[in-house]
This record gives C-alpha cells, sequence and structure tokens, in this order.
C-alpha cells in the first residue's frame, strides 16, 4: 500500500521598494546658488514658522547631493497666505533643478515651471502636480535647488516656512530616494506517493 506524504517549503522572497522621502524649508542659509534668498533644505523639519513675502525673482532652497535618486514622484508643496483685497490674486510658481558645483543646470527641470492659481484672502498648503524625471544621478558637489516665486497678481502672497512636520509652515520638497527592502513569504505545498 503506498501512503501519500504531503511536503511544505517555504520561500523567502526579498524584491526593492522606494519610499518617499521629505526635505523641508528651513532658515538657516544654503549654498550660493539660485535667485533671491538662498536658504536651506533639510530633512529635520524646524520648530519655529519664518514668513516671506514672494515676489517674481522667487526665493531659493537647496542642499548638496551626491547619491542616485531613484524614478518616481516630484512634488514641492507650500504654506502661503493671500492678501485680500482688490486687484489679481495671482500665481505661485515652482521650479525643481540639478546644479553642479558651479552654479551651473544639470540637464532638464526636475519640475518645471509649475504652477497654481490663487484665491484671495486665502491661506493653507498649495502643492504643484507630481513630476517624474526618471532616475537622476547626482555627482559629488551637485544641489538640488527649489524656486518658489509669484509669477502673477498684484496681491501680497506670504509663504510659510521653517515650522514642524505635518504642521504649520511645513513647506517642503518631497522625492523618492529612500531604498527599503520589502519581504513577501510565500508557502508551496506538494503531495508524493511514495511506497
Amino acid at each position: 500500500m503506498r501512503r501519500l506524504l504531503i511536503v511544505a517549503t517555504m520561500l523567502l522572497l526579498t524584491a526593492p521598494a522606494w519610499a518617499v522621502e521629505t526635505w523641508y524649508f528651513r532658515s538657516t542659509a544654503g549654498e550660493a546658488c539660485g535667485p533671491g534668498d538662498r536658504e536651506d533644505l533639510s530633512e529635520t523639519a524646524g520648530s519655529s514658522a519664518t514668513l516671506k513675502t514672494m515676489d517674481g525673482t522667487g526665493d531659493t532652497w537647496n542642499v548638496i547631493e551626491a547619491r542616485t535618486i531613484a524614478a518616481g514622484n516630484w512634488q514641492v508643496c507650500t504654506d502661503l497666505t493671500v492678501a485680500s483685497g482688490g486687484g489679481q490674486a495671482g500665481r505661485v510658481t515652482w521650479i525643481v533643478q540639478r546644479y553642479n558645483s558651479s552654479c551651473v543646470q544639470q540637464g532638464g527641470d526636475i519640475i518645471n515651471d509649475q504652477s497654481a492659481n490663487l484665491t484671495s484672502g486665502a491661506s493653507g498648503e498649495v502643492c504643484s502636480s507630481t513630476a517624474d524625471p526618471g532616475q537622476l544621478a547626482f555627482a559629488a558637489g551637485d544641489l538640488i535647488v527649489v524656486t518658489v516665486s509669484q509669477t502673477q497678481g498684484s496681491r501680497q502672497v506670504d509663504l510659510y516656512y521653517d515650522g514642524a512636520a505635518a504642521g504649520a509652515a511645513d513647506s517642503r520638497l518631497t522625492h523618492p530616494d529612500e531604498y527599503v527592502a520589502s519581504t513577501r513569504r510565500i508557502f508551496n505545498v506538494g503531495m508524493i506517493l511514495v511506497p
């Protein structure tokens, strides 16, 4: 008489995944690259809100990078307050670029002149659309440079930044950088006839 033997095996499969990385606008001095005020991007959020009035020239936040950033979505979110009153409320525009250590742009824009209409008297977070520039390799000394400007309108627009994460004034850049290994368990069950 034959017996039925049940055999179970388990496979562990490890696959890469990319998580979102967040860089907060800070009020500390950044590299001397980009228009307007040049301040720092940091993975550590600030604790005290700073106000900056927007203009057509724009202001810049930057950070030195030397790594390869995976393909995926980039986005800028800014905490804005628009003055009430007459006149055109205007638009805010975000540009994200890669510069080398000599402050010369490398390649095309990562986020290219993304803009949003503003509403008179409005206050809160306004974000760019997401953009996927593909995988980007940053050489030693290269910078990520974020420029925010008011490109239309006569009403005053104030940008709040350097505040706590997930709270007021947490203006920020997000991109897909952090490498995370995800593991899946697969069970395989087989049956064997044995004498």
